[in-house]
């Protein structure tokens, strides 16, 4: 994490207080300083008078704006209660943030610029709401990277839609209601030793002309039933796997719908409860080179 400058908010009222000086702060400082303001060990809530502002249940609570960094004392120590709006180059790193609030749909990171960094956190989102996310990003203009974190969500772990991209480096997705993965629109992933496991929906679906790269990942026990494949990838929809495994699918490991596209390299596809692979259609592309199938798995 870049450290231009730091911010101690133990030295504040609040975090309200914290967060409004870090502002002006930033505001004095030359253009794509970076400033970091540091979380002491605790659970911190949004002061009362902010929390009243929760008027909107699919609205951030807190925004953080462009090029402020939260820093916690570790993901086991600082534990921040919120849903969060990042601004570009803004992000998170060492704590947990759970939006527990009732009744809210919001994630709890939404990624509304580009550069956004979210590092060493866990990230939680408990939601009725199947629009809810521990992390959304959309818009040609938004990006994100998540490197080694855990995301947790009463639906969907990551989503990534209209254009926007995201990176994820080691860490793990696991125990949502919904998928671990969903790209729509245009959206682009690459991911690098990243592990969905768990999760009901299936570790990836990718729709829309979607793509995910993904490389040495880990697929473990995804779908609920029979019928959820582990990765889905839809009409017009494109996957592009590099070594790594699938290990314990309750349905198909890799299924394709016509129009999908997937490319396979040495992959290991191990103990699928129905086909290792799935492909339907004429015009569906299927290419996998050097991959292994075992126990009772077929293509």
């Amino acid at each position: 994490m870049c450290k231009m400058a730091e911010i101690d908010a133990a030295s504040y009222r609040d975090l309200r207080e914290a967060l409004e000086y870090a502002v002006d702060l930033l505001a004095k400082q030359k253009p794509h300083t970076t400033l970091v303001l540091k979380l002491p060990p605790g659970d911190h809530h949004l002061p009362a008078a902010d929390a009243a502002a929760d008027a909107s249940p699919d609205k951030a609570e807190m925004h953080l704006p462009q090029n402020l960094r939260l820093c916690g004392a570790g993901r086991t120590k600082t534990t921040l209660h919120a849903a969060l709006a990042c601004g570009a180059g803004s992000g998170l790193a060492r704590l947990t943030l759970m939006n527990d609030r009732r009744g809210s749909s919001a994630p709890a990171v939404e990624a509304l610029g580009a550069s956004v960094v979210l590092e060493d956190c866990s990230l939680v989102c408990h939601s009725s709401s199947k629009r809810s996310a521990a992390v959304l990003v959309r818009g040609t203009s938004s990006s994100v990277r998540i490197d080694a974190c855990t995301l947790l969500s009463s639906h969907a772990g990551l989503i990534v839609a209209d254009g926007a991209a995201a990176s994820l480096i080691s860490g793990t997705i696991e125990n949502c209601g919904g998928p671990a993965v969903l790209l729509m629109a245009s959206a682009r992933l690459d991911a690098y030793k990243l592990t969905m496991r768990a999760c009901a929906a299936g570790g990836i679906i990718v729709l829309d002309r979607a793509s995910a790269t993904l490389t040495d990942c880990l697929f473990a026990a995804n779908g609920a039933s029979a019928q959820v494949p582990s990765i889905s990838v839809r009409p017009s929809g494109e996957l592009q796997m590099m070594g790594g495994s699938i290990v314990d699918a309750h349905g198909v490991s890799v299924q394709l719908a016509e129009g999908a596209s997937a490319s396979l390299d040495q992959v290991l596809l191990i103990r699928s409860a129905r086909a290792a692979v799935a492909a339907r259609g004429s015009v569906t592309s299927l290419r996998m080179r050097d991959c292994t199938v075992s126990d009772g798995a077929s293509v």
